[in-house]
């Protein structure tokens, strides 16, 4: 059932010295050994700075916040000042038009222009299927690893892939085991031929070949997620640190909630594995946002004694905040109001740094060819997240529907197929679109008879997914042309399912309903697909609105 599983399963977790008298000589893993590791997570192929809400002193402020120039800025002053292992913990792929009109191209180049040493596979890593995989690795000039990935069915892939590698910095060995979430198969189209493996038992097998092997630094770069890092290592022995991802998860101090930010626990998080040895742990957002920076230092026998460090969010200058009406405008650099605003930043990680131009100019010779993506769309009368513009997709699939004469009676959309993106209050442009919407799914006309379709939205009422980051209490699903109400007793159940005609849905009826066809999948009985694209049809939609506001009506009740 495609995106409904996705929704309804539960997460599954599844060296020495030797001395000569008159000439010391040292082997290079028996002395101590200091570098910093940057990293980042999720990235979603987001090449540009990314708006982010922030409130100071009670204000909403808009950030442009990261983007991979910006971020190789802050790279150029850490390597200036020691080695550093750049680590990507997977999700390069897919989240914006990047990834649809240039495919791995864009990302792949990016991160070869800033000099990654080395990646995990993250599940959209996929979403171009193996053949896209290897062909990221064919081009990328850093190794993709995954201990979990077993590929035998996929002969390339298998070639393509490694469960370690080991990088030398100052002489030193270090080793770098990679985990991919096993729900991959559910989440994007690795396709047959692939299998994704118990994370804890390939991670230990892969730990303890690189000890047989003489490295004894070893870092994991899982992704799995913040949430199953922390019982997968209390499993583990011989694994120093974890770079994670998957989770999109923010770690830092009190001053990163204070600003509003949503952070899932301290950076880093400190785990003790299953010989009582202190593990950290450490993630860096999504999407470009933020570079997670971590000095470490080892003694002579490999250990881990010390380390420091978080999670950096560069900014541009441009910082608007809203009014007392609600409008932005944008601060005057060099005021004082701005420079006190930049101070109070600092705490948080945030400050204000240039673009690489080197990079900036890659990433303009990708942007200009689909400029177009910067068009105004419509306005914004008030900010829109997840959940209000999944009920505004809905709306658009049946705005289409109608104009095309596709005799729907109602939408369907999950809330997850938002990927949790949002619409900031104002002028907007298809960029944002893009990405809350990245699929490029062409709509689809479905049958469905009304008992089926009562037991469905039954299945998702008792069944959320962890996936969907939505305030309780918020609807998991999106619906035009049909309400209902949701019975909390145990179980829950779905009551008085009225179309927008005002009649009750008859269980015995077969409807059609409008959604896309990565929803419909394995879901529904398609009985007639269009070439009417996702994206676009919300585009051309907000378009004949001019201003969106929110969805007044109470379509679903009581979930």
């Amino acid at each position: 059932m495609n995106i409904i599983l996705t929704l309804l399963l539960c997460l599954v977790f599844s060296l020495g010295a030797c001395a000569a008298p008159a000439a010391p000589a040292i082997q290079p893993d028996a002395v101590g050994l200091s570098f910093t590791i940057a990293f980042v997570g999720d990235t979603h192929s987001h090449l540009d700075p990314v708006e982010t809400l922030i409130k100071i002193s009670g204000k909403d402020t808009l950030l442009q916040a990261g983007g991979l120039p910006r971020l190789a800025s802050v790279i150029n002053g850490l390597r200036a000042k020691d080695e550093v292992l750049l680590l990507h913990a997977g999700d390069a792929l897919f989240g914006t038009y990047y990834f649809i009109k240039y495919g791995v191209a864009a990302d792949v180049d990016m991160l070869n222009a800033l000099g990654f040493t080395a990646m995990a596979v993250g599940n959209h890593d996929f979403d171009k299927g193996p053949e896209g995989l290897v062909e990221f690795a064919r081009l990328a000039k850093f190794p993709l690893i995954s201990a979990n990935i077993e590929a035998s069915g996929k002969p390339e892939l298998q070639s393509a892939l490694k469960p370690y590698t080991v990088l030398t910095v100052k002489g030193q060995k270090i080793g770098i085991i990679g985990l991919t979430t096993t729900l991959t198969p559910l989440l994007d189209p690795s396709g047959p031929g692939v299998k994704f493996l118990n994370p804890a038992e390939t991670a230990q097998k892969s730990a303890d070949a690189l000890s047989q092997a003489g490295v004894d630094k070893v870092i994991l770069l899982s992704h799995l997620g913040y949430d199953l890092d922390l019982p997968l290592v209390k499993s583990l022995k011989g694994i120093d640190l974890v770079v994670g991802g998957h989770s999109h998860s923010l770690l830092g101090p009190g001053a990163m909630k204070e600003l509003g930010l949503e952070v899932a626990g301290p950076y880093p998080t400190v785990i003790k594995d299953s010989e009582g040895r202190d593990v950290p742990i450490v993630h860096a957002w999504e999407y470009s946002r933020a570079l997670g920076v971590f000095n470490v230092k080892f003694d002579d026998q490999g250990r881990l004694i010390s380390y420091q460090g978080s999670a950096i969010i560069p900014i541009g200058d441009d910082i608007k905040q809203a009014g007392p009406g609600g409008q932005y405008a944008n601060l005057k650099v060099g005021s004082a109001e701005y420079d006190a605003l930049l101070t109070s930043l600092k705490p948080a990680g945030i400050e204000v740094y240039p673009e690489d131009k080197a990079i900036g100019k890659l990433r303009d010779t990708f942007y200009q060819p689909i400029s177009f993506i910067g068009d105004k769309v419509a306005v914004a009368e008030v900010t829109l997240n997840e959940r209000d513009l999944a009920f505004l997709v809905a709306d658009a699939l049946m705005w289409r529907a109608k104009a095309a004469g596709l005799k729907a009676q109602f939408s369907f959309v999950p809330v997850s197929y938002m990927r949790g993106g949002s619409i900031m209050q104002g002028e907007f442009t298809g960029a944002p679109v893009y990405e809350f919407m990245p699929f490029e799914s062409p709509l689809v006309v479905c049958e469905v008879k009304g008992a089926d379709l009562k037991r469905l939205i039954e299945l998702m009422v008792n069944n959320p997914s962890p996936y969907i980051i939505v305030k309780t209490g918020t609807p998991y699903l999106a619906v035009s042309g049909l309400k209902f109400k949701v019975d909390n007793s145990q179980p829950r159940s779905v009551i008085d399912l009225q179309l927008d005609d005002g009649g009750p849905l008859d269980l015995d009826v077969t409807y059609r309903l409008v959604t896309t066809a990565r929803i419909a999948k394995g879901m529904f009985k398609v009985a007639e697909t269009t070439d009417f694209i996702d994206s676009q049809v919300f585009i051309d939609y907000a378009r004949s609105l001019g201003n969106l506001r929110l969805v007044s009506e109470q379509r679903v009740q009581g979930w």
